[in-house]
């Protein structure tokens, strides 16, 4: 059975909306032979949109013009939905124009159909609301995908900008989430979720990706089951900064050309006993940026080893939860690279710290499931890239 939404004919007649209890919104298309649902009669779900002054965001005739020309017709003013016609950066005009600021949620309808209830922030737990979107949210949702990235990295966003012509979008600034993070929705979501069928659709018909695609990412599982989702934490080149605490487990996908890899990590926790019994020892807290990197040690020389840079540390201190130790784990350093406990020769020397390094190319590993994900940093367009450019140097 192919499990990529298909197009939809154009007898479209209405949708009803229901959330389950992790609050995913799952969108039932049904087709029938009487007249459409007037937009005016559908039940937007108690939105609390706030009122958004247009003096605030129309500062001329011909932006008013280009919002004006992106509502679609209803019988009331609040429920007017969105019109984007295009998603493609490369091809956007005034018409893809749209003001989605004040709004916790906001209904766009793309040319090939259906609508999109887009959120800023959902509420991640009972008794939360959600987040309108920010008072400066006018500009144009696009399809990203970073130059020599997988197709499996591309995302939907919505570019900010000051003016609705599309030679604006080189000056925008992609919309932020409160924790510094950008407002995204994966190709691994777009394709699991029916909310989002319009997008699937219209990224088919602009020939931004292919239903071989949908049906990749919508297949990505881990071992365990698990799938990419929300906030997920990708993974695609080597030199790419990805956030982590200290004092936590890392869980990310690595991204390649033909599927994904999820890959746990918890470089800053060891294995250690409080009185008799095995614990996990956190000894440090605070936040970092790492990446990966293809190692230049001498001890790495002709292997395709991996490394972990830490390029930046916040507010790193010393944790409660430690034991005395003879050989203490050494404080993560700004530059330094990640370090690993090597055990030393039984009845002899005490074990030591080493650069924390994966051979992917080693048969005998502990992991090979590490080393089959970090494999596949190799083998992006990105790295290959970067080795013809240091090849003419």
């Amino acid at each position: 059975m192919n499990l990529v939404v298909r197009p939809l004919k154009p007898k479209l007649i209405h949708s009803q909306h229901m959330w389950d209890s992790k609050h995913r919104l799952i969108s039932l298309v049904s087709r029938s032979k009487g007249p459409p649902l007037s937009p005016s009669r559908i039940d937007l779900g108690n939105k609390q949109r706030r009122g958004v002054s247009s003096a605030r965001h129309v500062a001329s005739q011909d932006k008013q013009e280009a919002i004006s020309s992106n509502i679609l017709p209803s019988g009331h003013p609040t429920l007017q939905p969105l019109l984007v016609r295009r998603l493609d950066p490369r091809h956007l005009s005034t018409k893809d124009f749209v003001v989605i600021s004040g709004y916790t949620r906001r209904r766009t309808v793309f040319s090939e159909k259906p609508f999109v209830d887009f959120a800023y922030r959902r509420p991640l737990s009972k008794g939360e609301h959600y987040t309108p979107f920010p008072s400066d949210a006018q500009g144009f949702f696009y399809w990203h995908l970073e130059p020599n990235a997988p197709p499996l990295a591309g995302q939907l966003r919505f570019r900010i900008t000051n003016s609705p012509d599309s030679a604006a979008f080189s000056d925008g600034r992609d919309l932020q989430l409160p924790d510094g993070g950008v407002w995204s929705i994966s190709i691994f979501c777009i394709s699991r979720y029916l909310c989002y069928a319009g997008i699937q659709l219209q990224l088919l018909s602009e020939k931004l990706v292919t239903r071989k695609l949908l049906k990749t990412a919508l297949t990505a599982t881990s071992r365990g089951g698990s799938r990419p989702g929300r906030g997920s934490l990708m993974i695609w080149k080597f030199g790419q900064p990805f956030p982590v605490r200290l004092e936590a487990f890392i869980d990310f996908w690595i991204l390649g050309v033909a599927g994904a890899r999820k890959l746990r990590l918890r470089p800053f926790i060891m294995n250690g006993r409080i009185d008799g019994r095995p614990q996990l020892i956190k000894p440090f807290i605070g936040t970092a940026l790492l990446q990966f990197e293809h190692s230049m040690l001498k001890e790495h020389k002709d292997t395709r080893t991996v490394v972990l840079r830490i390029v930046k540390t916040t507010d790193v201190q010393k944790s409660d939860n430690i034991v005395f130790d003879l050989t203490p784990m050494p404080e993560p350093m700004q530059g330094g690279l990640v370090m690993a406990r090597m055990p030393g020769p039984v009845g002899h020397s005490p074990s030591r710290w080493v650069p924390w390094s994966v051979d992917v190319d080693q048969r005998r590993v502990k992991n090979p499931a590490t080393s089959a994900a970090l494999a596949m940093l190799f083998d992006s367009p990105a790295y290959r890239m970067h080795r013809v450019d240091s090849q003419l140097v």
